[in-house]
C-alpha cells in the first residue's frame, strides 16, 4: 500500500482507524497549537479580569447551547456509518432541524437577557458569542457527516481553514488594539466560510445539500437522540456551573485565574483525539458483530492510553507553577498553578469515560450516558453549591475530578450489565 493510498483511501480496519487517528491527530495538533496561542493572547491582552468576563459570557451562552443539537449529530454519525447511502436524508432533515432550534435559541436569549438585568455588563458580548455559536454548531453539522464516511482527510481540511481564521483574526484584535467584539464579529465570518467549505467537501461525496422534512425520518432520529440530548444537556450544565458560579461567588478576576488553568487541561484534551477515531469503526464492528475485533481494539487504547497518559500527567503535577509561569507569562496567573494538577488528573478520567461513552453509544445503549452524567452533574453541583463558596473557588477542580471518576466508575458499570 503505497502512501496516498493510506491516507486518502478507505481499505481494512487497521488502516481505516491509523489513517482517521493520523488525519484526526494532525488537525488537532494544529487547532491546539492555535487554540493556545489564541487563549493566552486574549487572556493577556485582556488581563484577568477581563478574561474572566469573557469566559462567563462563553459559559452563559454555552447553556443555551444545549438545545441547538438536541443529541442528533452523534446519532446521525453512528447512523450514516451504517447505512451511507440515506446520508442525503440525514443531513437535509438534521439541518431543517438546527435551523429551527436556532430561530428557538435566539427568541429564548432575546427574553433572558430582557428579564435578567444582572447580565447587562455582558449583553452585548453575550448577543455576538450566541450568533458565533449558532455558526458554529452548523458548521458541526458537516464535520459530522464528514466523520461518519470517516473522511478524516476532509475534515482535516475544514478545521484548519476554520482555527487558521481564528488566529488571524486574534491577531487583528491585539495589534489593532481593538476589542473583543470585534474579534468574535471575525470570528463568526470565518464560521460561515468553514460552513461553504463542509458543504463543498460533502458535495465531493456525491451526496446532495437540501433542506427537507420528512416527519417520520425526523421522529425516528430524535426518538434516538433524546437520552443523547440529555447527555448533552448535563454535559454543558456539569461543564459551565463551576465557571458561572465562580463567577457569582468571587467575580471575574477568579473565573480569569481558574480559566487559565483550565485552558490547558483544554490542550491536554488533545488524547481525545482517539475517541473521535474510534466511534465510526466501533459502531461498525459492533453492526457487524464482530466482537473479538472490538475487544482486541479496546485492550490496545487502553493500554496504549495508560503508558502514555499516566506519566504525563504526574510530570504536568509536578511542574505546575512552572508550566503556568511559562504559558501565561504574568504573575497575576501564578495562582493557576495550585489547580491545574486536579484538573489535568480529571481529564485522565474524562479521557477513559468517554472512551466508555463510545461503546455505550455505539451499541444503542444511550439511556445509560445519560443516567451517568446526570448522576456526575449531581454531584458536582452539590460540590460547588455547598462546599466551594465555603473553601473558595479553587475547589471547583476538586468536584470536577470526583465528579469525573463518579461518572466513569457508573459508566463501567452500564456497560457490563
Amino acid at each position: 500500500m503505497n502512501l496516498k493510498q493510506f491516507l486518502f483511501a478507505n481499505n481494512s480496519s487497521h488502516q481505516i482507524l491509523a489513517k482517521n487517528t493520523f488525519w484526526l491527530g494532525l488537525i488537532e495538533v494544529f487547532s491546539k497549537l492555535i487554540m493556545f496561542f489564541v487563549t493566552i493572547s486574549i487572556g493577556l491582552y485582556l488581563g484577568t479580569n477581563g478574561f474572566g468576563a469573557y469566559n462567563y459570557a462563553l459559559s452563559f451562552v454555552s447553556l443555551f447551547m444545549i438545545f441547538s443539537d438536541l443529541g442528533v449529530s452523534t446519532v446521525i454519525t453512528r447512523d450514516i456509518a451504517k447505512h451511507k447511502d440515506k446520508a442525503a436524508d440525514y443531513l437535509g432533515n438534521s439541518l431543517s432541524l438546527r435551523l429551527i432550534t436556532s430561530l428557538f435559541i435566539i427568541i429564548v436569549m432575546s427574553i433572558s437577557l430582557t428579564l435578567f438585568k444582572s447580565y447587562h455588563p455582558y449583553s452585548g458580548l453575550i448577543v455576538l458569542v450566541t450568533i458565533f455559536y449558532l455558526c458554529q454548531q452548523i458548521s458541526g453539522l458537516t464535520i459530522t457527516v464528514l466523520t461518519a464516511f470517516e473522511k478524516m482527510e476532509f475534515v482535516f481540511i475544514s478545521k484548519l481553514i476554520y482555527f487558521v481564521g481564528i488566529l488571524f483574526s486574534t491577531i487583528f484584535m491585539v495589534k489593532s488594539n481593538g476589542g473583543i467584539n470585534l474579534m468574535i464579529i471575525l470570528n463568526t465570518g470565518i464560521s460561515v466560510i468553514t460552513i461553504i467549505t463542509g458543504f463543498y467537501l460533502i458535495r465531493q461525496l456525491q451526496i446532495p445539500v437540501l433542506l427537507c422534512w420528512q416527519k417520520n425520518f425526523i421522529r425516528q432520529v430524535l426518538r434516538e437522540s433524546i437520552p443523547i440530548f440529555g447527555f448533552i444537556a448535563c454535559t454543558q450544565i456539569y461543564l459551565n456551573l463551576d465557571t458561572l458560579l465562580i463567577g457569582r461567588y468571587f467575580g471575574d478576576h477568579s473565573v480569569g485565574i481558574y480559566q487559565a488553568a483550565y485552558k490547558i487541561l483544554f490542550a491536554f484534551q488533545s488524547v481525545n483525539i482517539i475517541n473521535s477515531a474510534t466511534l465510526p469503526r466501533i459502531s461498525v464492528l459492533i453492526h457487524e458483530n464482530k466482537h473479538s475485533t472490538l475487544a482486541k481494539l479496546n485492550r490496545l487504547v487502553i493500554i496504549l492510553s495508560l503508558v502514555v497518559l499516566l506519566p504525563l500527567a504526574i510530570i504536568i503535577s509536578l511542574n505546575s507553577r512552572l508550566i503556568i509561569s511559562l504559558v501565561w507569562r504574568s504573575p497575576d496567573y501564578l495562582a493557576a498553578s495550585f489547580i491545574l494538577p486536579l484538573l489535568i488528573w480529571s481529564g485522565i478520567a474524562n479521557y477513559f469515560r468517554n472512551y466508555v461513552t463510545n461503546l455505550l453509544i455505539a451499541s444503542s445503549r444511550q439511556k445509560y450516558v445519560f443516567i451517568s452524567i446526570l448522576i456526575g452533574l449531581v454531584v458536582n453541583s452539590a460540590l460547588n453549591l455547598f462546599i466551594m463558596p465555603l473553601i473558595g473557588y479553587p475547589f471547583a477542580a476538586t468536584s470536577l475530578l470526583i465528579s469525573e471518576v463518579v461518572i466513569l466508575l457508573s459508566s463501567i458499570i452500564f456497560i457490563r450489565l
